[in-house]
């Protein structure tokens, strides 16, 4: 049964049989920890479990090789409610079959939590500033292949050639990050993601792309 549904139902039972009162009692937020009863119940119960959790381990800022926002949250998480998670890392656009997990994707869904919305941004090896769409125009531009379908939409009409690869690392590569020349003249991707390169000089960005963004 699809979960609204079924919650739409318990949340019917609970107002038709025990009436406002207990249902708003059930659901209304302790206000030194925030949780509902509900929330409070589930916790307990599962204090003694080993939580499996998926957590990209590879953007900066948020979560990158064990630091950033996310583990300091599971961290304080695990102290407050005495809960244990045990963190997979797995790298960015790699699947993760996990009950839980931490994850990167074009929409929000009902039933997850938007913990940032990031845009993309065009990175050069070269320090270069492009003011419009038009000023890319022939360029050739390195992408992930997951993203490939929305970036050449949204160049549709500017003539340029849209190389796929399967990871960052081939990525970053492409631009002439690693040992090899450059294949591309620029790749597209998301700000944090290029926070990795750009902080320490290896690229730059020279256009952000506000309409193409992302969800973590």
């Amino acid at each position: 049964m699809n979960k609204k549904v079924l919650g739409a139902i318990i949340v019917a039972i609970l107002l038709i049989s025990t009436g406002f009162g207990t249902y708003y009692y059930l659901l209304n937020q302790d206000k030194a920890t925030a949780f509902t009863k509900f929330e409070k119940e589930w916790i307990q119960d599962n204090k003694l479990k080993l939580i499996d959790i998926g957590v990209e381990n590879d953007i900066p800022v948020l979560n990158y090789v064990g630091e950033g926002l996310i583990f300091d949250f599971f961290k304080d998480f695990e102290a407050t409610t005495e809960l244990e998670f045990n963190r997979i890392s797995y790298s960015y656009n790699e699947n993760m079959n996990t009950d839980y997990k931490f994850l990167v994707s074009k929409k929000v869904a009902n039933n997850q939590i938007q913990v940032y919305e990031d845009n993309y941004v065009l990175l050069t090896n070269e320090k270069k500033k492009f003011n419009n769409l038009d000023a890319i125009k022939n360029l050739k531009i390195g992408v992930l292949k997951a993203d490939i379908s929305d970036v050449k939409n949204y160049l549709k009409g500017l003539e340029n050639e849209i190389i796929g690869y399967d990871d960052v690392v081939s990525l970053s590569i492409s631009l002439g990050l690693g040992d090899k020349d450059a294949e591309v003249d620029a790749i597209l991707v998301p700000k944090l993601l290029a926070l990795k390169y750009s902080l320490n000089n290896k690229s730059h960005i020279a256009y952000l792309v506000n309409d193409l963004t992302l969800n973590y």
